[in-house]
């Protein structure tokens, strides 16, 4: 049985994921580099696959997370965004993340 605690990071998460995808196509992003849209497309790609590891409550969810945190983390400072919403993001993420690994061991660990 899944947790509420974790059923709502992963709802937050699921509406997060769908605001963050058409930033993927921005021009913006694209004016940063060749390949930035492609990175950042699979950081949100990743971030997705884990908050639906997360929902069906397995460990490779909790560990997809972790490292999607930091790696969008690494991202954003690599392309020098690292403004208010950047902190919110890691305020964020970093609560959720020591809930999700307080319930690590009761996930399953299977895939």
């Amino acid at each position: 049985m899944r947790p509420k605690v974790i059923s709502i990071i992963c709802i937050i998460g699921f509406i997060l994921v769908l605001i963050s995808f058409p930033q993927v196509f921005s021009p913006g992003i694209k004016k940063i580099g060749m390949f930035t849209p492609a990175i950042y497309g699979a950081i949100i790609a990743f971030q997705f696959i884990s908050f639906v590891g997360l929902w069906h409550f397995k460990q490779w969810g909790a560990l997809g997370f972790a490292i999607v945190f930091f790696c969008k983390i690494y991202f954003n400072i690599l392309i020098n965004e690292t403004g208010v919403m950047f902190y919110i993001y890691i305020g964020i993420s970093l609560f959720s993340l020591i809930y999700i690994l307080k319930y690590f061991r009761q996930m399953s660990p299977n895939f």
